[in-house]
């Protein structure tokens, strides 16, 4: 807890006890002169911490001064005090300056404080006075009413807040040295290589010292990739300048160390990257929750929203440039092609990027803006609903896509609800112009707060009844068999909405053996499946017949979830 200590100073009968009672007490008390030193302490707080001030009142009187001024070197603010209705207190202020910078600490705050503007008549010094012998001393000035309660607490909290500001900045500038001295690259111990990539390889590390980890990424330095080091590095340090919880924090960086060239100390996040996640929903034939999806959207479009305010461009948006932490939370990193636009720079032309997250114009070569990242989200956000990359990496198929719709026309998984549909659509106009910006979609209906959105993940986490029944899906289909975690299993039948029905055996999402595919048109197929894969298919019934759609009886549609349990 800080605790800040302002002491009063100037000639006797400035006002000084009358403001300070003003402040503690709240109301007006005329106050007897004080004898020597007086303390009172006032808890307030600022910027979401408590902090203490301990308020000195101290005499002016000649004969108390030696003991005022042995005060003098504790005093981290002074509020130095005069009335207006009385010159002589005004002149001795040169004095009283003189004796605080003789006496006191070289980096105090001066205030320098008029007392009882509130008096109609007999102001014998002038505001203009005031502010004159402030600027001559390079201090503030303030003008106060104790009686009528005016600018008093501003004054003093005033002070109080420029200390704590300038303890705090002491403070981290103090926690930096020491970082930087006690971690220097030869006192990092390497403990695995995370990754590699085509700029260099990335450590986890351990401070010898302090034993904290981090994540040094290393590059070997040639001229384009010294470039790409100081690019990143100049990214980073803007940006760290204002913290952001989505962005990976920057520690610091070192060039030419020991057996590398060039070093970048940053964050460590534990959970590995969003191509991690979305590569074992794949493997294990899972999609990612739609709260899920939307949580991460929401953390990732903001994050991007940040960094656009600081007029960088990140141009390399994709599931490995996304990390997690330890609590599951997402962070961008890799700013080595970043792109710094200005007033008079809006758009970028360098054709940079990857291809399969980058937009129509930079693979044109045309000019491009910040809708470029804004493509990349919507591939990110596509991947997220259907762990597959939107578009193909053939350019030529990609170019010739584009020719056909104004937008790319995105199929995903009916499980998610329509809207989320024409969300990523927009994102991936072809037209850069169309594309909304970070801030409308942060505005979106699906993206909402981080409170709902957690809240949501937490009820799709919820264990699910594991029964015998009919799993019922949005679209109308129906299993009819063994529900286990959340899987289907056993032997039962699916039924389609165009009016297939499928009987077979299904294990953990994956059709197994053999079972009858009976047609809406009238053709039975018996078919053979090994891990979700067909085998073998033959013709066992072909009818003429004119087509009967086979509809479930029982099938709710649900707009919104995945499925639900009807027993």
């Amino acid at each position: 807890m800080s605790k800040l200590n302002i002491l009063t100073a100037g000639p006797i009968c400035g006002g000084k006890s009358c403001l300070l009672l003003r402040y503690i007490k709240g109301s007006f008390i005329y106050a007897t002169k004080t004898i020597a030193i007086d303390c009172c302490i006032q808890m307030i707080k600022m910027h979401k911490k408590n902090v203490i001030i301990r308020l000195w009142d101290t005499t002016g009187e000649e004969g108390f001064k030696p003991i005022v001024y042995s005060y003098f070197h504790k005093a981290e603010g002074f509020l130095l005090v005069f009335d207006i209705s009385h010159r002589w207190t005004f002149d001795e202020i040169p004095d009283w300056i003189s004796e605080i910078h003789k006496r006191a600490n070289k980096e105090v705050i001066i205030y320098l404080v008029a007392t009882k503007i509130d008096i109609k008549e007999g102001r014998v010094v002038s505001k203009e006075e005031g502010q004159n012998m402030a600027k001559r001393y390079n201090i503030k000035y303030f003008e106060t009413s104790a009686k009528e309660n005016i600018n008093v607490t501003e004054t003093i909290e005033g002070l109080a807040e420029e200390l704590f500001i300038k303890e705090e900045y002491k403070r981290i500038v103090e926690e930096i040295s020491t970082l930087l001295e006690d971690n220097k690259p030869e006192e990092y111990v390497k403990l695995k290589l995370e990754g590699k990539g085509s700029s260099g390889r990335v450590f986890k590390v351990k401070g010898k010292r302090t034993g904290k980890e981090y994540a040094m990424k290393i590059m070997d330095i040639d001229e384009e990739t010294k470039d790409i080091f100081k690019n990143e590095v100049k990214t980073m340090e803007k940006l760290s300048s204002l913290s952001n919880p989505n962005v990976v924090k920057y520690i610091t960086s070192y060039e030419k160390i020991n057996e590398f060239e060039y070093a970048i100390i940053m964050e460590y996040c534990s959970g590995g990257s969003l191509r991690d996640i979305i590569s074992k929903n794949k493997e294990e034939g899972k999609i990612i929750p739609q709260a899920t999806v939307l949580e991460y959207m929401r953390q990732i479009i903001s994050a991007v929203s940040y960094i656009h305010t600081k007029n960088i461009m990140h141009r390399d948006l994709k599931p490995e440039n996304i990390l997690v932490d330890l609590e599951g939370n997402l962070k961008i990193t890799d700013f080595g092609i970043s792109k710094q636009l200005s007033n008079k720079t809006r758009y970028a032309k360098t054709a940079i990027g990857t291809l399969g997250y980058s937009s129509l114009e930079v693979i044109r070569g045309e000019e491009y803006d910040y809708s470029a990242d804004i493509w990349s989200l919507g591939c990110i956000f596509h991947e997220l609903c259907c762990l597959e990359r939107p578009f193909p990496k053939d350019i030529h198929e990609f170019i010739m896509q584009s020719q056909l719709k104004p937008y790319y026309d995105c199929e995903i998984p009916i499980c998610y609800n329509p809207g989320i549909k024409k969300l990523i659509a927009s994102m991936l106009n072809f037209d850069k112009e169309k594309r909304p910006s970070c801030e409308e979609l942060l505005k979106s209906d699906y993206l909402k707060t981080e409170e709902e959105l957690r809240e949501e993940i937490k009820s799709e986490a919820e264990p699910k009844d594991v029964d015998v029944g009919v799993r019922s899906y949005s679209n109308g289909e129906e299993y009819l068999g063994e529900l286990k975690e959340d899987k289907k299993h056993g032997i039962g039948r699916y039924y389609y909405t165009n009016g297939d029905i499928y009987t077979g055996e299904w294990k953990y999402n994956k059709r197994e053996g053999k079972g009858i595919l009976k047609c809406a048109v009238g053709i039975k197929y018996e078919e053979e499946w090994k891990n979700d894969e067909l085998i073998n298919k033959k013709i066992i019934h072909d009818s003429n017949v004119k087509k009967e759609i086979i509809k479930p009886t029982n099938a709710k549609r649900i707009e919104t979830t995945s499925f639900c349990l009807i027993f």
